[in-house]
């Protein structure tokens, strides 16, 4: 009987040890979380883009950005020319940086993950 209280103590101790750990792994990510924007900004403000993303003078409509409604007919055109401006100028085969605010710009992506992004 000793021996299994010893057992089932040493067991305690360890989830113990362990939500303890957990506890701290939460706080990390908040802590991370809360620096994101911090982070980002100085990323956008320090990184330069690859040669390919840089297109100079090349212009394109961005008025469908504005438009609240992303089921309109204004709003999908405006998705589906960006997307074909963006795949044409591309030095990736295939892919493109992802404009959506989680890859912002960072991951690739194929045209389809990008329009549904």
């Amino acid at each position: 009987m000793d021996t299994i209280l010893a057992h089932l103590d040493a067991i305690t101790r360890e989830i113990a040890k362990a939500n303890v750990g957990l506890d701290k792994l939460g706080s990390d990510m908040s802590t991370i979380l809360e620096r994101m924007p911090i982070l980002m900004a100085f990323f956008r403000k320090h990184w330069t883009p690859p040669v390919g993303i840089i297109l100079g003078n090349l212009k394109m409509d961005k008025s469908w950005m504005r438009c609240t409604d992303t089921s309109s007919d204004v709003y999908i055109k405006g998705v589906d020319n960006f997307l074909q401006f963006a795949f044409k100028h591309s030095e990736v085969d295939g892919e493109i940086p992802c404009p959506c605010t989680l890859c912002n710009n960072v991951l690739n992506g194929s045209r389809a993950d990008v329009r549904e992004d």
